[in-house]
């Protein structure tokens, strides 16, 4: 996906903890209010370790501030206790000097990089946000980052929260704190005494429902709403954790409906969950929370959908596989990879490590940009350089952002056609459900023309023994690329077109073949087992946060191919979060960042943490998976050797095989064109040992076609016939 959103820079939602609150007297249909009083901790008061103590700048608080964190082992810790409360956290500082400044701040173990505006001659306060504490003590560091400021004090603003009282594990949201929404009762058929109306696509209309927890753990969540115009999506943060919600369009008859969130882990005491924003004009009935417990992903088996696949990406599946549900691969989008603003050098910069999977786009390899700018030099040469460099195990991933071949509507300043954008739906009337119904029009002949010019690229990638994660046809259901426009049934005759014309007309068989949805998953759109080894999902929210909640994409991925397929993470604005992955059991095989501000404008304290814990895998980390190949490829033509075409040409009315089976079985054989269609099949008895068959030719015009033998056990046998 290509996008941008602005990013919004607060501190972590983690800074949970046990809250020990007691409630007497709850009564279904009231709430109760909790307010602390406000901590205010001097600077000077602090534990100080280089920094020195000021009274140059005028206007400070108690006897003064400190300063000036120029060195890198300067820090201020402040020690205090708290009530069990949600407060708002600010800082004092002084910062004379132009422009802004960096500071890390590190509340409770969790880190983060806040910016300082200068200040001028004077004193100014940042927020740092708002976040639950546990009763009892605390822990902040100010530590220098690039320094040169000045610390008067932090102060924590107690919020005055209502309560909403859990019946039944129910939360009532006409019951919470609403900003900018209001409680409405028409229509009927909800929860309780009215639901909560006015959302819209601002965060500021939300409704924030706060409660006591009595039990701590991972509780399934669901919201009850109503969404009577369209499909809806509402953002979903617990306790400062982000997620998503979809709500279908529910009808005139039934308005009201429930929607799965996700899990939630969720600490004993005071939580609090905030509705609103992103796709609004929908209503909040109530939340509803459930116990739950998740289990690690089953393994899927390690056959590949095109049984001539290559002993590499036999290899490298295998031990995708292998790694499934206990480690997470890290990925990177890349399309400057090789350049001097490449990604890769990015994030080795920040973290010391390279990512195991870097991800390329072949947007310039198709026949609306070569004609425009002509075809390029050296991309995919350059794409090449990442799986041989370091260790030699970096793996290879492929999207392509297809331009439209023909009907492209955008246009530069002077009039001509502008291809840059046109795998955009705005960008282009080309109508392919239309040209796929036509085998004979000038349109499906352009959709094969692009096909066979992507096919060289990937050639170069196969000669040189280099599997490739392809990720075509991206992000379905929606609609903004000019291949999801036209309803699921086009699109999976496409995807099955693409697959059939690169696996059997290009004989391309280092592809790993995975699907990306974007949103909701819709088994509709999905193309099929047979056409897809690993199900993805592509996941953007309005900021970039490390503590976003992926558990409901996760599920819906899982209830989509589980336990079938592998389920990665292909495309993302803020990281799969290691502690979160561990908590929910999200186990993505991959994730991979999306390129400029997605990676660059990341927590840098998260970054190097991500990037050097446990469970994530790092190119350093790599297994000699390519040696698995290695080794395996001695056994490819011994299994070549099992399956006898002749004559080959033929013009004969029959076509010879000849099958050599370890045991006697049911085997399935069939003739397929290059468009992938079926034109001859059988499905014969046959003995261990040798067996002589005959494929009956009548109707078979003339072509290249392919055998496809599929026995009941062991690996499937292919060659190519020409039929004259």
């Amino acid at each position: 996906m290509l996008r941008s959103y602005p990013v919004l820079a607060t501190l972590p939602g983690r800074w949970l903890g046990a809250v020990a609150l007691l409630l007497a007297l709850l009564l279904p249909g009231r709430s109760w209010a909790q307010a602390a009083a406000t901590i205010r901790l001097e600077a000077e008061d602090a534990l100080v370790y280089g920094p020195t103590k000021l009274t140059a700048t005028a206007g400070f608080s108690g006897t003064g501030y400190v300063g000036d964190f120029s060195q890198a082992s300067d820090s201020l810790v402040f020690n205090f206790p708290t009530q069990a409360s949600r407060y708002d956290l600010t800082i004092r500082y002084t910062l004379p000097t132009s422009g802004a400044r960096t500071s890390t701040v590190v509340l409770n173990g969790v880190a983060a990089d806040k910016s300082l505006p200068s200040t001028g001659a004077a004193f100014g306060s940042v927020s740092l946000g708002r976040a639950v504490y546990a009763a009892g003590q605390n822990k902040l560091v100010i530590k220098a980052n690039q320094g040169y400021y000045g610390i008067d004090y932090i102060e924590l603003v107690p919020v005055v929260t209502t309560l909403v009282p859990l019946v039944n594990n129910r939360l009532e949201a006409e019951l919470a704190d609403l900003n900018s929404v209001t409680v409405a009762t028409t229509p009927t058929g909800f929860s309780g005494t009215g639901f909560v109306t006015g959302f819209t696509n601002s965060d500021a209309n939300n409704v924030s429902i706060s409660f006591n927890l009595p039990t701590a753990g991972l509780y399934q969540l669901a919201v009850g709403y109503t969404s009577t115009f369209s499909l809806k999506v509402a953002n979903v943060t617990t306790n400062g954790s982000k997620a998503t919600v979809s709500f279908p369009q529910t009808s005139a008859s039934a308005p009201f409906s429930v929607a799965g969130g996700g899990q939630v882990l969720l600490p004993a005491g005071l939580n609090t969950i905030v509705i609103g924003g992103n796709y609004g004009f929908y209503g909040i009935d109530y939340v509803q929370l459930t116990p739950t417990t998740v289990a690690l992903p089953v393994k899927p088996a390690k056959t590949l959908v095109d049984p001539l696949a290559t002993a590499g990406a036999k290899a490298l599946f295998s031990y995708l596989v292998d790694l499934y549900g206990t480690k997470v691969l890290a990925g990177q989008q890349d399309d400057s990879y090789g350049n001097g603003n490449s990604e890769v050098s990015y994030v080795l910069a920040t973290t010391g490590k390279e990512p195991a999977i870097v991800s390329m786009d072949l947007y310039d390899y198709s026949s609306a940009p070569v004609a425009a700018y002509g075809t390029p030099t050296g991309t995919t040469e350059r794409f090449l350089t990442w799986a041989k460099s370091g260790n030699g195990r970096g793996i290879t991933s492929l999207i392509w952002h297809w331009r439209a071949p023909a009907d492209i509507t955008a246009t530069n300043g002077n009039g001509s056609v502008d291809p840059s954008g046109a795998f955009y739906t705005k960008n282009t009337s080309f109508n392919f459900a239309a040209a796929l119904a036509d085998t004979t029009s000038t349109r499906y002949r352009l959709l094969m023309r692009d096909i066979d010019l992507i096919a060289v690229q990937l050639k170069k990638f196969q000669a040189a023994g280099v599997p490739v994660l392809w990720r075509p046809l991206h992000e379905t259901p929606g609609t903004f690329f000019w291949w999801g426009n036209q309803g699921p049934t086009a699109f999976k005759q496409l995807w099955q077109l693409l697959y059939t014309r690169l696996t059997v007309r290009h004989q391309l068989h280092n592809l790993i073949w995975v699907y990306s949805i974007n949103d909701v998953p819709d088994a509709a759109w999905y193309p099929g087992d047979a056409y897809v080894d690993i199900a993805s999902a592509d996941e953007y929210q309005a900021t970039i946060d490390p503590n976003v909640n992926l558990s409901s994409k996760w599920d819906a991925m899982k209830t989509l191919v589980a336990p079938r397929k592998l389920v990665a993470l292909s495309e993302s604005g803020s990281l799969a979060n290691p502690d979160q992955i561990r908590g929910y059991a999200t186990w993505w095989s991959w994730f991979c960042a999306w390129q400029g501000t997605y990676i660059r404008n990341q927590q840098v304290g998260f970054l190097r943490s991500l990037y050097n814990d446990r469970d994530i895998i790092t190119k350093d980390k790599l297994a000699d998976w390519q040696g698995t190949a290695l080794a395996a490829k001695s056994g490819a033509a011994a299994v070549s050797a099992g399956l006898a075409v002749y004559p080959n040409p033929t013009s004969g009315a029959m076509l010879n095989l000849g099958l050599r089976l370890t045991a006697a079985q049911e085997v399935g054989v069939e003739l397929v064109n290059s468009l992938g269609q079926r034109v001859a099949t059988l499905r014969p008895r046959l003995q261990a040992g040798d067996n002589q068959l005959q494929l009956p030719l009548a109707g078979v015009a003339p072509g290249i076609y392919q055998v496809l033998v599929r026995p009941a056990t062991g690996p499937a046998l292919s060659q190519r016939v020409q039929v004259l």
